[in-house]
């Protein structure tokens, strides 16, 4: 059971979100800083960034696993080596999703009904590979959602602060 959980870590890279919450984090305590906060809004904000980051990795993975197959550094990846399954992928994705999106409409009105345009984007990265060179780019503006949203789910704005920052994290 510990082996299979650890595989679906390594299947959405936990570790990279881990790597990736500052980004978030750092908008929600700035945008906190005048006003009250509580726990309970901070771990809405945590599980809204990290269903949205897994939901975008098994995406990643599910759009890509025909491209993974063929490469031989990517062959061995879950879905092309067939530790994990397509339709366990595409339920694992539904499900951060929703997810998301429940977390998101928790926060406040606003960040749910933008949570919906979120996960098209997030899928869009994938597709973004095939046809641009500039897909990085695209990667970084889903990375830069976090700030946004987490100076959305607390001030239902975004300030300057938040969009120098969400602009760093997309040229970072």
């Amino acid at each position: 059971m510990v082996a299979r959980i650890f595989s679906w870590f390594e299947f959405i890279k936990i570790g990279h979100t881990v790597f990736a919450l500052p980004f978030c984090l750092i908008s929600a305590i700035l945008a906190m800083r005048d006003f009250a906060w509580s726990w309970r809004q901070m771990a809405w904000i945590v599980s809204a960034f990290v269903f949205a980051r897994a939901f975008a990795m098994a995406m990643n993975r599910i759009l890509d696993r025909r491209y993974d197959a063929l490469n031989p550094r990517t062959s061995g990846r879950h879905l092309p080596a067939g530790s994990i399954s397509l339709s366990g992928a595409a339920w694992f994705a539904l499900i951060c999703g929703i997810a998301f999106a429940h977390s998101a409409v928790t926060l406040n009105l606003l960040c749910g009904f933008l949570s919906v345009p979120a996960l098209g984007y997030l899928a869009l990265y994938s597709y973004t590979k095939r046809f641009t060179q500039w897909s990085h780019l695209v990667l970084g503006g889903g990375l830069a959602m976090a700030p946004v949203g987490a100076e959305l789910a607390v001030l239902g704005t975004v300030s300057i602060l938040a969009q120098a920052l969400a602009a760093a994290v997309v040229f970072w």
